[in-house]
């Protein structure tokens, strides 16, 4: 079987690698330089950071055991880590039971409101339960009004925009029970990983075994059009040239794919279109300093331009990079949020000034190197009953897929899930190709 891959990110790269490992004949192309995707990456004191944050989870199993397959186990790191939530100009630890028991902004009936609701959230083991439920609706009844306004409502507004009081409650519940696979029994801190030597090691892994088993990887290489006939997809043109193929991934997100894709039914372009997204932007900051003792910290405040402070090197220590310390601040916004079309620098200076305010010992003199990073496509809006609109990995063309962000529902963007998805596109075209 001949496949035709667009996109290099962890979903093309994955399942490229899957199916080289195979015997089958993989084409990836990717527009951008270098391989990667949403987890691109770029210098900094002689090692490689992410883009956007990255950190694994205890129960990231298939992200695991692809490193190990690629004898990069040695590579996972895991710590234990601090996490915090800024409210009223002061910074809670927030991780544990007796966290939340000490968390006087809320009454103390309402704590144990939060905690007992967080502790049900676990125990729920379907999530298709959670899904005819908006998170909103299921936070007010058992965390109670008090926790929703103080804590939920301005995490969900800050990430989700307007879409806040729309999004499933099975995604919720997918991050609760992350967080809780994360926690020690017991402990006061979560443990998370991180690869030693960033991801770029992991992408050029995989780009390494690809080309080992005959896959042929074409970086900086635009797709004009997803080609097809009678019905069925036919390969991929590029450069005014067809690369005919068996069968097409396509791992852009959505609005990407639509433009490439061939004529669709109109019903299926109504579903596709259905979709919202939420874009990102990322600011990194170098600093000689830490900020604080925490690695995470949730910022509960509308005035803020930035909704989380993640403090890199808590999760890898400073050593690693000329014992300077690395700070992502966070924002989530609508794909057509005016902050897109904002110069980088002034971003940057906004998010500068605010960080002052909840760190006053900070000084904006100090960053010795900053970066902006934005994608206006970065996490689907997984509104409630969302499986009735997530779209099949086979498309209305024959032989013509679609995996991305906007299939991993009820999970987050993560590599793990994304790997697994892989796998089981792979798996799928196997067997509807008869191979």
């Amino acid at each position: 079987m001949k496949v035709n891959i667009i996109g290099a990110g962890i979903t093309g790269l994955a399942a490229a690698y899957f199916l080289s490992k195979e015997g089958h004949e993989v084409n990836v192309f990717e527009s951008a330089t270098e391989p990667g995707g949403l987890s691109g990456f770029f210098p900094v004191e002689g090692m490689y950071l992410e883009k956007y944050y990255h950190h694994i989870f205890s129960g990231h199993t298939a992200l695991i055991e692809l490193m190990k397959d690629l004898h990069l186990e040695q590579e996972i790191l895991f710590n234990k880590v601090k996490m915090g939530f800024f409210y009223e100009k002061r910074i809670y630890p927030f991780a544990t039971a007796r966290d939340l028991l000490t968390f006087t902004p809320l009454k103390i009936v309402d704590r144990f409101r939060l905690g007992l609701s967080s502790l049900m959230m676990m125990r729920i083991e379907d999530w298709k339960k959670m899904e005819k439920k908006t998170a909103m609706q299921w936070l007010s009844k058992y965390s109670g009004e008090e926790a929703c306004r103080i804590i939920w409502k301005p995490l969900l507004k800050m990430k989700f925009g307007d879409n806040y009081d729309r999004i499933s409650a099975a995604w919720l519940w997918n991050r609760v029970v992350d967080r809780k696979k994360s926690k020690e029994k017991g402990g006061a801190k979560e443990t998370l990983g991180y690869i030693k030597t960033g991801y770029k090691i992991l992408f050029d892994a995989l780009v390494k075994e690809i080309k080992e088993h005959g896959g042929e990887i074409y970086t900086g290489t635009t797709i004009e059009k997803i080609a097809a006939q009678n019905g069925r997809s036919s390969g991929v043109m590029v450069n005014g040239e067809l690369m005919n193929g068996d069968v097409v991934l396509a791992t852009m997100p959505v609005p990407a794919f639509l433009r490439l894709a061939p004529s669709l039914p109109d019903d299926y372009v109504r579903s596709l279109k259905s979709i919202q997204y939420q874009g990102s932007t990322c600011v990194i900051i170098k600093l000689k300093k830490s900020l604080s003792d925490y690695y995470w910290i949730n910022v509960s405040d509308p005035d803020s331009p930035f909704v989380g402070i993640i403090e890199h090197t808590h999760l890898l220590p400073s050593e690693y990079y000329g014992n300077r310390h690395l700070v992502y601040l966070t924002r989530y916004s609508s794909s057509n949020d005016p902050i897109f079309s904002k110069p980088h620098e002034e971003i940057y200076r906004d998010f500068a000034v605010y960080l002052h305010q909840i760190f006053p010992k900070f000084q904006v003199e100090e960053v010795e190197q900053h970066w902006v990073f934005q994608d206006c496509f970065s996490q689907p809006v997984f509104v409630q009953d969302y499986s009735r609109i997530m779209p099949e990995t086979s498309t209305a063309i024959r032989n013509l897929y679609l995996l991305n962000t906007a299939q991993l529902y009820p999970e987050s963007r993560c590599l793990n899930s994304s790997i697994v998805k892989a796998r089981d596109v792979v798996n799928k075209m196997a067997q509807e190709n008869g191979k």
